[in-house]
C-alpha cells in the first residue's frame, strides 16, 4: 500500500526507552504477548505524548498515524530478530490502537509497527517515523451535507451525528441549519456542547451565548454555559450564570452542586492567589530565557510563554522542592524536568483549559495562550505533580494510583465542601468505588466516575495520615520501593489489612454529619 507525501510522514526522536524495551522484549518470551504490559503502555504513551509536544498535526484533532518505523540503536535491533520482533510489533501495534482510543484519537486502519535497524551504538536514541496510510482522510472533508432547504432535516441529521460523535459532521449541518434559520436556538446550544466536548471553551461560550439571546430562559444553557466558564478559571461568570439557572429552577439539584463548587473554588483560588502575589516577587520583563537552569529543575518554556511568569513559575519550583521534600524526606537523584506547553491536556481534568498537567518522569504543564496563566492554578498543579515525582522516589512504581494520587491532591490543595458532599453520598448510597479497582489506575472507569476517583484518594490518604501519620506513610512508601507487595507492606507497617482499611475509612465517612 502507498504512502502520503512527506508532510504526513513525522520524525520523533525519543530517548530513555531502552528500559521499555528490555522489559517488553521480556514478556514477549515469558508471556507470549500480554498486550496490555505496563512497559508497552509506558512506551506508547510517550510516543503519543511526544506527537503531541512535536505539534504534530493530528487531523481534526482526533486522528493518528497507523503506521510506525522505530529505528533501534543497532544492538539493540539485533535482539529483536525473527519471532520476538514480530511479537514485539504486535504487543507495540495494540497499545497504540488502546492507547489512541483512550486519548480520543482515532485510527483510520489497522496499525502496523515495523523495526528497523538505526544504524548507530546509541542504545539511548530510538526515531520513530509515522505515517498515514494513502487512503486515510478526515471525515470532515469527506462529508457531503445532505441536500435540502430544510433547517430541521439538517438539525435532525446534525444530532444524529452528534449522538455518532461525529463531531465534525455534526458541526457543519447545524451550520447548515443555521444559515437557513439563524434564530434556532437548539442548534446553537449544541453546537456549544460540541466545542465543550471538544475542550474548545471560548467556542462552546459563544454558541451557548449565542443561543441564550434567543432563548433567554434556558436554564440547562445557563448551565452549560457556566461550565464553560469554570473550565477558564472565570468563576465570577460562571457563578453569574448559575445563579441564573438557580432562578429558574430553583431546587435543580445538579445546579445548586456547581453553584456551591464554583463559589468555593473562587474562594479558595482568590486566596491562593493573594498568597503567591505576596510571597513570589515579579521579575523583571526584559530577562529573557527559552531555558532557565534552576538548582534542582530544568525548566523548558514554550516561546510563546510570557518571559515574566517563567521567573515566577521558577521562584515556586524551588520553594515547593524546599517544602515538599522536608516533608517527605526525600530528595530527588537528579534534576526534575519541567515543561510548560501550549495546548491542553486531552486527559479526563477538571482543571481549567489553560492549565493541566501530568508527569511522565518529567512534569508537562499545559496552557492556553490565548487565556492568561492564573499562577494560583500553576502553583496547585505544580504541588501536584511535583509530588508525584517524590513517591516515585520512595516507591518506584510500585505505590497503588490511589495512594499516589491521593498523597498529590492533598500536599496541593485543600478538599471542597461541594467534594465531600459528593463523596458522603456515593457512600450512603453504596456507589463508592472498590478499592482494588483504584490501585490499578483511572483510565479504566467510566468518564462520570473520574472526579468521584480522585475525591476518594484523597479522602483515604487523608485518613491514613491522621490515623497513622507522616513517617509511617513514609515507611509504608519504602517498603513499596523494596518490592514488597502491597498487601503485605500494609500489613507490616500500618498494621492493618487493605479490607479492613477501606472498612474502616467507610465507617468513618458514614459516620460524619450529613
Amino acid at each position: 500500500m502507498g504512502w502520503n507525501g512527506s508532510r504526513d510522514m513525522i520524525k520523533i526522536a525519543v530517548t530513555q526507552l531502552t528500559e521499555a524495551l528490555e522489559g517488553l522484549s521480556q514478556a514477549a518470551v515469558e508471556k507470549p504477548f500480554a498486550a496490555k504490559g505496563k512497559d508497552a503502555e509506558d512506551l506508547v504513551r510517550e510516543i503519543l505524548q511526544r506527537m503531541e509536544s512535536e505539534k504534530v498535526e493530528l487531523l481534526d484533532g482526533f486522528y493518528v498515524p497507523d503506521h510506525y518505523i522505530i529505528y533501534l540503536p543497532t544492538p539493540i535491533y539485533q535482539r529483536y530478530q525473527d519471532y520476538l520482533g514480530e511479537r514485539l510489533c504486535e504487543q507495540l501495534a495494540a497499545e497504540i490502537h488502546r492507547q489512541s482510543e483512550r486519548w480520543n484519537y482515532e485510527v483510520q486502519h489497522p496499525v502496523e509497527v515495523q523495526l528497523e535497524d538505526g544504524g548507530h551504538d546509541d542504545t539511548r536514541h530510538i526515531e520513530i517515523q509515522c505515517q498515514f496510510r494513502d487512503e486515510r482522510t478526515s471525515r470532515a472533508t469527506q462529508y457531503q451535507i445532505i441536500p435540502s432547504e430544510n433547517p430541521v432535516e439538517h438539525f435532525g441529521q446534525a444530532r444524529q451525528l452528534q449522538m455518532e460523535q461525529r463531531f465534525s459532521e455534526a458541526i457543519q449541518e447545524f451550520q447548515a441549519a443555521l444559515s437557513l434559520n439563524p434564530k434556532m436556538a437548539a442548534a446553537y446550544f449544541n453546537l456549544g456542547s460540541i466545542y465543550f466536548q471538544q475542550y474548545r471553551y471560548r467556542e462552546a461560550i459563544e454558541g451557548y451565548r449565542q443561543g441564550l439571546e434567543l432563548e433567554p430562559e434556558q436554564m440547562a444553557a445557563h448551565a452549560d454555559i457556566a461550565k464553560a466558564y469554570e473550565m477558564l478559571g472565570e468563576w465570577d461568570r460562571a457563578i453569574a450564570h448559575l445563579e441564573i439557572a438557580a432562578m429558574l429552577q430553583p431546587r435543580h439539584p445538579v445546579v445548586q452542586r456547581r453553584l456551591l463548587r464554583v463559589r468555593e473554588e473562587r474562594e479558595f483560588y482568590g486566596i491562593l492567589r493573594t498568597h503567591v502575589e505576596a510571597t513570589f516577587v515579579r521579575p523583571k520583563e526584559h530577562i529573557r530565557a527559552e531555558r532557565i537552569r534552576l538548582q534542582h529543575f530544568s525548566l523548558y518554556c514554550a516561546k510563546s510563554f510570557p518571559r515574566s511568569k517563567r521567573l515566577l513559575l521558577e521562584q515556586m519550583l524551588e520553594s515547593i522542592y524546599g517544602e515538599l521534600c522536608a516533608t517527605f524526606q526525600t530528595y530527588p537523584k537528579q534534576r526534575v524536568e519541567v515543561h510548560i506547553q501550549p495546548g491542553h491536556l486531552r486527559a479526563s481534568t477538571k482543571m481549567p483549559s489553560w492549565a493541566a498537567a501530568f508527569y511522565d518522569r518529567r512534569i508537562r504543564l499545559f496552557w492556553n495562550p490565548s487565556h492568561p496563566i492564573e499562577l494560583a492554578m500553576a502553583y496547585v498543579l505544580l504541588r501536584h505533580e511535583f509530588t508525584h515525582v517524590l513517591v516515585e522516589e520512595l516507591a518506584r512504581k510500585y505505590c497503588p494510583v490511589w495512594l499516589n494520587e491521593g498523597l498529590a491532591e492533598l500536599h496541593a490543595r485543600k478538599l471542597m465542601a461541594s467534594e465531600k458532599q459528593m463523596l458522603r453520598q456515593a457512600v450512603h448510597q453504596s456507589r463508592t468505588i472498590p478499592l482494588d479497582q483504584l490501585e490499578r489506575g483511572f483510565h479504566r472507569l467510566p468518564s462520570g466516575k473520574i472526579r468521584l476517583a480522585y475525591v476518594q484518594s484523597y479522602s483515604l490518604t487523608s485518613y491514613l495520615m491522621v490515623r497513622f501519620e507522616m513517617p509511617r506513610v513514609l515507611n509504608l512508601l519504602r517498603s513499596l520501593g523494596n518490592k514488597q507487595a502491597w498487601h503485605d507492606a500494609l500489613q507490616e507497617t500500618l498494621g492493618i489489612s487493605h479490607h479492613s482499611l477501606e472498612r474502616q475509612w467507610l465507617d468513618s465517612i458514614r459516620r460524619l454529619r450529613p
